[in-house]
């Protein structure tokens, strides 16, 4: 091939780098032209689905179009995360998943319809909440050393509760368990039966996020005995944190939650997804309202989706393989 030749070819390729590059940024600014469905793997109803519509809503008044909430429970995440990595990969489809779906999924479960890391990408960290070590309002237990202490002594046979065997919540006790030397029964309970039976007194004790059951906290009918976090929350600040409550020092244990798009999904988009996110989440209004029920807005670049992802894979895949968790 001639000087010439190559020199018509170098100016082709160039050309049509800065015609796609061209094509990117028209697409980034016409993004979205339709309405945009957004996957929950939750049922409605559920605090999941509550922060995906709040979220939603935001959206679609600051992008201008509709984010439509797309319920696909079952099957912890399964269905629903299953269902999204088939979606095209051109911005119209959108994920909101949480830690179990996105990093604990993977080692509990021996063959997934989907790969966490392979068919999506990230988009923008969305929500934490701690969880709460809680008890019936008629239990004897008054505090979080008193709890330990009857657990250690052997008096009475303990027992918590979860929603499912390798759920956060069951492996979250786990670790507290094993780092407080204590034995506690494992209950598992499927929907939301866990509730009446922590208040009946028929398990003794369940790691949980406070926003759920908040108006059962005030009205006398639960009670917090510590916040697995490193600091007290802002808005259930007379509760202790486990360190403080005479647990484990430094116990620290927390759902996340994140935005995600099929994977292939063009780098111009997401970046204005990620954009629009973090504008939501730092909204006033927003902020109060996850306040209420104890969720903290995260944001911040795609990388901390990834970056969760790998830590907490990490550390629950040892939880599970030395608890030995299956599934139900």
């Amino acid at each position: 091939m001639s000087n010439r030749e190559l020199s018509l070819a170098l100016v082709k390729k160039i050309f049509l780098l800065l015609a796609c590059s061209a094509s990117l940024c028209v697409q980034a600014q016409n993004y979205p032209d339709k309405p945009v469905r957004l996957i929950v793997p939750f049922g409605a109803g559920t605090p999941p689905d509550y922060l995906a519509r709040l979220t939603a809503e935001k959206l679609s008044r600051s992008m201008g179009q509709q984010f439509v909430v797309d319920n696909r429970p079952g099957a912890n995440s399964l269905v629903g995360l299953g269902a999204a990595s088939k979606a095209d990969a051109d911005g119209y489809t959108i994920v909101y998943s949480d830690l179990a779906g996105l990093a604990i999924n993977p080692s509990l479960y021996p063959k997934l319809p989907y790969d966490p890391k392979k068919d999506f990408a990230p988009v923008a960290m969305a929500f934490s909440t701690p969880l709460y070590v809680i008890v019936g309002g008629k239990s004897p237990y008054k505090s979080l050393r008193e709890f330990i202490n009857a657990a250690k002594s052997g008096s009475s046979r303990l027992s918590y509760g979860s929603i499912g065997n390798g759920s956060v919540i069951h492996l979250a006790t786990e670790e507290f368990k094993s780092l407080s030397g204590i034995e506690m029964v494992h209950v598992p309970f499927k929907g939301a039966d866990f509730v009446p039976a922590l208040i009946r007194g028929d398990v003794d004790v369940m790691f949980l996020g406070i926003g759920a059951v908040a108006g059962l906290v005030a009205s006398g009918q639960l009670r917090p005995l510590a916040i697995a976090s490193k600091d007290r929350s802002a808005y259930f600040s007379n509760v202790p944190t486990v360190s403080e409550a005479g647990g484990p020092a430094g116990f620290n244990s927390h759902v996340w939650s994140a935005f995600i798009v099929p994977a292939r999904t063009p780098r111009s988009v997401v970046e204005r997804l990620n954009s629009e996110i973090n504008k939501a989440l730092a909204l006033p209004d927003m902020k109060a309202d996850l306040a209420r029920l104890d969720f903290v807005p995260i944001g911040g670049a795609p990388e901390l989706v990834t970056k969760a992802m790998t830590d907490d894979a990490a550390r629950y895949a040892e939880l599970i393989r030395t608890t030995g968790a299956k599934i139900d």
